[in-house]
């Protein structure tokens, strides 16, 4: 995935309010809502409401929740 797919494939994220769990390289899995992105970082918002930032480096996947129900 190029960077620019990757970019949008985030903001789309960001953008629909969606939770999400990112499985870091050390095989922490953190679940929250993506918040804010930049060139090398991501800001998740965790179900406590706290934030935190992570190095996209750091990042293995981010794998989407589904749909929520209509």
């Amino acid at each position: 995935m190029d960077e620019s797919s990757q970019q949008h494939f985030i903001d789309d994220l960001i953008a629909a309010k969606t939770v999400c769990s990112v499985f870091l390289i050390n095989g922490i899995r953190l679940v929250g809502i993506l918040k804010r992105q930049d060139s090398r970082s991501i800001i998740l918002e965790s179900r406590d409401y706290t934030d935190q930032l992570l190095y996209k480096q750091a990042i293995s996947t981010i794998s989407p929740s589904a749909p929520p129900e209509h």
